[in-house]
């Protein structure tokens, strides 16, 4: 069962969704404009943030290579001054210069010397000798070399690989190493703990405005953090950083981008490489996009609220004018309703200057049109009646006129001749016989063909495609025009008895008018179906007739009529001297015998 809508009910539905609709276009067009000038706001910050501690990396790194550089000069030309094969000479030479260079230069943590395969370890205090082989089991040292002897940069290098300290804090190598005489090599490495790196790197408590959960860090070329995590602990070397951002940047990409960040938590991220010697590093600076949209999300909240607030507002605004708008149409309704039920003298009063008083004007106007034709139809229904009654007095006229005229005539002279045979020998009654016998063929014909005119039998017997047939058989043999007929699968058209009654009365008096007026010495009828309609298609090529000043007789009227009764439409075309064209459609139903 269908729910019953009124149209107050739509209107007001319509127009608080039309309302509502637009007030969430806008909300969400000032929230989306919002949210993207705040996310392009973090990402410049963000970018900002890892150029400047981009540009403090390298000054940092830069200052180590100056002092790596002063103390390394002063080793080598201290060997070739004193020309001695004994290193602790040189590294206590005036008053120990490597442990005050350490103590001067806080970044180094220990510098360690390798020479004639021992290893001396130098911090701020003390120096201590140990032979290669049991200090660097692991070949760290032989890495770092091949490594300089690949680096393009043969002076010195930057290692950051497999080399850690007590605490998780990882240790940057600077390695330089120079020769001496007798072939001889020195190779220093000067070790900087991580924790300068990373302070380098924090966010905490500076005035770059990342907030609780921005962070920037290093992530290396095997994409594990050189930096510390502001989220977890003992993070050096041992968190895996595989994201978007590290991936692209260890591709010289720089950019930024929205992205899941190791913590697997969406993020704003702003990275890019860093190439500091040899190695191959990423800076990533990075915060929660959840808190940085905060301030959008806020935005967000206040425009929902705004909306609700509005919407409220826009209820009741609309209710009323959807009562002012709809109650005229109510008015109407009910007063079709009226019409419907045959009351025609319905007029509504008007108060309206707008379109609903236009429309109102229109069904005043259109219900006093209705009740003139009401009045007319009735007059005509009266016609009709006073017209059939006629054509039923016509039809007995002229059947008791045929029945008088001729049949009656044939009756009686073939009673003349049956009595002339009582007084009459019997030559001449056989020839009065063969007489009467002649005339009752001629009255069985005569009744036919008044049959026939009645209720044509052939439609019963054979069907109206048969029917159609033999019709058009008597047309061409009795008028001598030449006539083509097409009537294939006529037959298995369902048409009902009573339609096909009215189709061959339809044809019967189309060539009664081609017989009568047209004058023509070709003819055409054709049927075809296309599923829906049946289309009569008659065409003459007599003398045809301007359709703009003919007034159409009774047979064309007969057609006229017999068409609407079967809810078919009928199109005459004709001009002078190029004959005459009807075309018939008729809806029926197909279906096959």
């Amino acid at each position: 069962m269908r729910i019953k809508i009124s149209i107050t009910q739509k209107h007001f539905v319509y127009f608080l969704l039309l309302s509502l609709l637009s007030i969430i276009i806008v909300g969400w067009y000032s929230f989306y404009i919002s949210k993207n000038a705040i996310i392009k706001r973090t990402f410049d910050q963000l970018t900002s943030v890892r150029v400047e501690k981009s540009k403090n990396l390298f000054a940092f790194f830069h200052e180590r290579d100056s002092e790596v550089l002063f103390l390394s000069n002063y080793i080598e030309n201290e060997f070739k001054k004193s020309n001695t094969s004994n290193i602790l000479n040189v590294i206590e030479s005036k008053n120990g210069i490597v442990e005050s260079f350490l103590n001067k230069k806080v970044y180094f943590n220990k510098v360690i010397i390798i020479f004639n395969n021992n290893v001396y370890e130098i911090d701020n205090k003390s120096v201590s000798e140990y032979e290669l082989s049991s200090y660097d089991k692991k070949n760290r040292f032989a890495k770092i070399m091949t490594t300089l002897d690949k680096s393009e940069n043969a002076d010195s290098l930057i290692y950051d690989d497999d080399y850690t300290v007590e605490n998780g804090s990882i240790s940057f190598i600077i390695a330089k190493r120079f020769a001496l005489p007798d072939k001889k090599e020195l190779q220093l490495y000067f070790q900087i703990s991580s924790n300068y790196i990373n302070s380098i790197m924090s966010t905490e408590g500076d005035m770059s405005g990342l907030g609780k959960t921005g962070e920037t860090y290093i992530v290396g070329g095997d994409y594990l953090l050189r930096t510390s995590s502001r989220f977890k602990e003992n993070s050096i070397k041992n968190i895996e950083v595989k994201t978007i951002a590290s991936m692209r940047a260890m591709v010289n990409e720089s950019s930024t981008k929205i992205i899941k960040d190791y913590r697997s938590v969406e993020v704003l991220s702003s990275f890019a490489p860093l190439h500091l010697k040899n190695l191959k590093w990423a800076v990533i600076a990075e915060i929660d996009k959840k808190e940085a949209l905060v301030a959008v999300y806020n935005l967000r909240n206040s425009i929902v609220i705004l909306c609700l607030v509005l919407s409220l507002f826009i209820f009741g605004f609309v209710y009323l004018g959807s009562l002012k708008i709809t109650n005229p149409v109510k008015q109407l309704s009910e007063a079709a309703n009226k019409i419907s039920e045959g009351e025609f003298n319905v007029i509504i009063e008007n108060k309206s200057n707008d379109e609903i008083g236009e429309l109102i004007n229109s069904f005043n106007n259109m219900a006093r049109v209705l009740f003139v034709q009401s009045e007319q139809l009735n007059k005509e229904q009266l016609l009709r009646i006073s017209y059939v009654l006629d054509a039923q007095e016509k039809e007995r006229q002229r059947l008791s006129r045929d029945l008088h005229d001729g049949l009656g005539q044939m009756l009686l002279a073939a009673k003349l001749k049956l009595e002339q045979m009582a007084s009459s020998d019997f030559e001449k009654a056989q020839k009065h016989l063969n007489g009467a016998l002649e005339i009752m063929k001629e009255t069985v014909n005569e009744i036919r063909t008044i049959s026939n005119d009645l209720m044509p039998s052939v439609l019963s017997n054979f069907g109206l495609g048969e029917g159609i047939k033999r019709l058009c058989k008597d047309f061409e043999k009795d008028s001598g025009i030449a006539f083509n007929f097409d009537c294939t699968n006529l037959d298995k058209i369902d048409i009902p008895e009573k339609s096909q009654l009215y189709i061959f009365r339809i044809v019967q008096e189309l060539m009664n008018n081609i017989l009568k007026h047209s004058q023509a010495k070709n003819a055409s009828l054709r049927f075809t179906f296309d599923g829906n309609f049946l289309t009569i298609q008659v065409n003459d090529d007599g003398i045809g007739f301007d359709t703009s000043n003919i007034d159409f007789g009774n047979g064309i009227n007969n057609i006229m009529e017999r068409t609407e009764l079967l809810y078919g439409r009928i199109k005459v075309s004709s001009k002078p001297s190029q004959g005459t064209e009807v075309l018939i459609n008729i809806p029926v139903k197909y279906g096959k015998n």
